[in-house]
């Protein structure tokens, strides 16, 4: 960020997965089709993974007319070595191999019996926390999210609640966590929910964190704005001073008008208003509440604000001096 930028304050949500660092393209190495005559999936590289004998007996059989075809390849397994591997003949290559790791999300696409859902279910709860945090392995959850029904993600979502603090404050966990809340129902969604932000004080000041926090702000659940909002007073000069925590104190002012009077007050009992002024991170707050309040409120911010006018020309003064943002 350089000196005197403005952060818009209605700029989206912002995830780890939009990060510039983070949006290198994922090529896709393995492609194939299925072929009922030899019951074995072919793949463009040349090679061949055949259908275990396991795999097969539980995903189709003779007897039961109404399955659908099977994925046939590789059926995963867990271990304690290795958190997620799948076996190719006698052969274990790891999970972390992104070509294995979209054969599984190809499998959970294609399942559709109860057998096969629980085969699958049993395969993955083990190393649940370990798949979340994988950087290829995260996908094979958010693809059961996707193509699973709510109850049969039920494991999911009781993982990730039980684990919530650990989830969310990891790059890859963080992003999974807001996907459960959104394909989440009920009771479950609640649940999660209200773990965030029984949390909301520790995540917001996490780098990967905070963007949970964020996420369930612009949710806009009362109970859950209101335990968040408790745990947050007395705390938002600290947390608006620093660089993470800055951007959910601006999420509060945008889409929690109830926490515009408790922020407002706060930053203006300051003993040196000036220092918050002059902060890489608060200066870019006291923009924000200047935009989201009015009326008395609102003056009395500018009222703390105008003895402070030799810092006009400082690089982060500049835009709380402008006439737009004081004149309301």
């Amino acid at each position: 960020m350089k000196m005197g930028e403005f952060r818009e304050s209605s700029s989206p949500l912002r995830t780890p997965s939009h990060s510039p660092n983070q949006s290198l393209p994922r090529p896709n190495y393995v492609r194939g089709d299925f072929s009922p005559s030899n019951n074995r999936f072919s793949f463009n590289s040349s090679s061949e993974f055949s259908l275990s004998s396991s795999f097969s007996n539980g995903f189709y059989s003779s007897d039961d007319s109404s399955a659908s075809p099977p994925f046939n390849g590789l059926i995963p397994n867990y271990n304690h070595s290795s958190p997620f591997t799948y076996h190719h003949h006698d052969k274990s290559v790891n999970g972390d191999d992104l070509g294995l790791t979209r054969v599984v999300q190809r499998l959970v696409e294609t399942i559709r019996t109860g057998k096969q859902v629980s085969m699958v279910k049993s395969a993955l709860r083990p190393g649940f926390l370990d798949l979340i945090k994988d950087l290829n392995g995260n996908h094979v959850i958010q693809r059961c999210l996707q193509c699973l029904g709510t109850e049969d993600n039920k494991f999911i979502f009781d993982a990730a609640t039980k684990f919530c603090t650990e989830i969310a404050t990891h790059r890859h966990g963080c992003c999974v966590l807001q996907k459960c809340i959104a394909y989440s129902m009920r009771q479950q969604r609640e649940k999660l929910i209200a773990e965030i932000s029984r949390n909301s004080l520790l995540l917001a000041q996490d780098p990967f964190g905070n963007y949970a926090v964020q996420f369930v702000i612009e949710l806009r659940i009362p109970s859950a704005v209101a335990m968040m909002l408790a745990q947050l007073k007395g705390h938002y000069v600290q947390l608006s001073m620093q660089k993470f925590s800055s951007h959910m104190v601006e999420r509060c002012l945008m889409h929690c008008p109830e926490s515009r009077p408790q922020i407002v007050r706060e930053l203006v009992s300051v003993p040196h208003f000036d220092h918050l002024l002059q902060d890489p991170y608060a200066n870019f707050v006291i923009q924000a509440a200047l935009a989201a309040t009015k009326g008395p409120l609102h003056a009395s911010l500018v009222e703390v604000i105008r003895p402070h006018s030799i810092l006009r020309n400082n690089p982060y003064c500049k835009r709380i001096f402008s006439r737009n943002l004081l004149k309301k």
